[in-house]
């Protein structure tokens, strides 16, 4: 399988998580957002600023204890992405595939513009084409949400309710000024655009809002993993 790549993405290698079980159930526990998703073999978490996702790499690596980079700049239990370049550094246990991944769900309105995947080479018998597979005709959950067979997607998304690259404009931290801080937010201005951009202080249990969606799909990650 595979999983969605949209905006700035940190893609965690499910094999450094089930090293230390205490390190897995803590990952799990503080998902950030609503942008996770998982196939059971890599994590993936979506953020559109790299202020959001620095932040989140330091909690991988001071709180967690994972790796981002050796000396040689290559990535070893996590790596960023970004959906229209690919991975950032070097990365030998990743692929990345920009295509019309939806096409045939003609169902939805924008299934042909241009969507990007990742997936963990070496685990399909060696043959990384694999795990993207056509498929003719999508399913559907008890809850009709949108379902990919081969493509991971976070909870409630849909190729209607997607970034595309015409609307795909990441901040930069040099276009971004701060303009308020609280204990758990801070709040960014963009100094271009005047949109503003709240940014969580490493605070990652879950908000109320959150919570249903993370449980569920928890329950549904640790099915996979079990397996």
């Amino acid at each position: 399988m595979a999983v969605l790549i949209e905006a700035i993405n940190i893609v965690v290698n499910n094999n450094s998580l089930i090293r230390d079980r205490n390190v897995e159930e803590q990952f799990l526990k503080n998902v950030p957002s609503q942008t996770y998703c998982s196939d059971g073999l890599v994590h993936r978490l979506g953020f559109m600023d790299q202020i959001s996702a620095n932040n989140y790499i330091h909690y991988l690596t001071k709180d967690l204890g994972l790796t981002y980079l050796d000396e040689n700049e290559k990535a070893i239990d996590f790596v960023v992405v970004d959906m229209l370049k690919g991975p950032t550094t070097s990365c030998d246990w990743i692929r990345f595939k920009r295509d019309k991944l939806f096409a045939h769900r003609e169902e939805f309105n924008k299934s042909d513009e241009d969507f990007s995947a990742a997936w963990r080479r070496g685990d399909f018998e060696g043959k990384d084409n694999e795990y993207i597979v056509e498929i003719e005709q999508g399913e559907s959950t008890d809850d009709d949400d949108f379902y990919e067979e081969d493509i991971a997607t976070p909870y409630g998304w849909s190729p209607d309710e997607a970034i595309y690259t015409s609307t795909y404009h990441p901040n930069r931290r040099r276009d971004l000024e701060e303009v308020s801080r609280t204990e758990y937010v801070i709040t960014y201005k963009n100094k271009e655009t005047g949109e503003l951009h709240e940014v969580e202080r490493r605070r990652w249990i879950g908000k109320d809002a959150f919570r249903k969606t993370k449980e569920k799909i928890t329950k549904e990650l640790r099915k996979i993993i079990s397996k």
